[in-house]
């Protein structure tokens, strides 16, 4: 339930954490938290591949197109490989192969606790990830875009010597 109360004018909302559908409160946490554990459970099941990029063929994916075709990698590109490595406890080599990756596999990691306690305390999501909307977006948004850059001058060799 929302209780909508006015001061000054401005309305002021408190979400009562017992309140909220069976999905939200029951469903929702547990497809959150099997997803996240598949996810990380299957990157921890992969080898990583030490080019960078190129895990995601043991899964019976065709190479990148974007690196076939243009010599460039995709906004993707590496990602997989990044999720295994944290699966595999290389937090540094994952960050260094793609930052995004590495913040998306720490927010999936995060994700796992956070809908286990969800289901605990009989709660939705939503108590925990209020106020997230836009600013997590644009924030998810940036990442990706500094990752790709990244990746792209890691690919270009514009780091070569640097890290290693």
């Amino acid at each position: 339930m929302v209780n909508d109360s006015r001061q000054d004018g401005v309305a002021m909302i408190d979400r009562d954490p017992d309140v909220g559908g069976v999905w939200e409160r029951q469903v929702l946490p547990w497809v959150v938290l099997l997803c996240c554990v598949g996810v990380l459970g299957l990157a921890s099941y992969l080898k990583v591949d030490e080019s960078g990029m190129g895990t995601h063929t043991q899964l019976g994916m065709d190479e990148c197109g974007m690196v076939t075709n243009f010599h460039m990698p995709c906004v993707t590109c590496g990602m997989t490989t990044t999720f295994t490595m944290v699966a595999h406890g290389r937090y540094l080599d994952g960050f260094l192969n793609q930052p995004a990756g590495f913040v998306l596999a720490l927010m999936t990691a995060i994700m796992v606790w956070v809908s286990g306690y969800s289901i605990y305390r009989k709660v939705g999501l939503g108590c925990y990830l209020a106020g997230t909307g836009k600013g997590m977006l644009w924030f998810l948004g940036v990442v990706m875009v500094f990752g790709w850059g990244y990746k792209i001058m890691l690919f270009k060799g514009v780091f070569d010597g640097m890290f290693g």
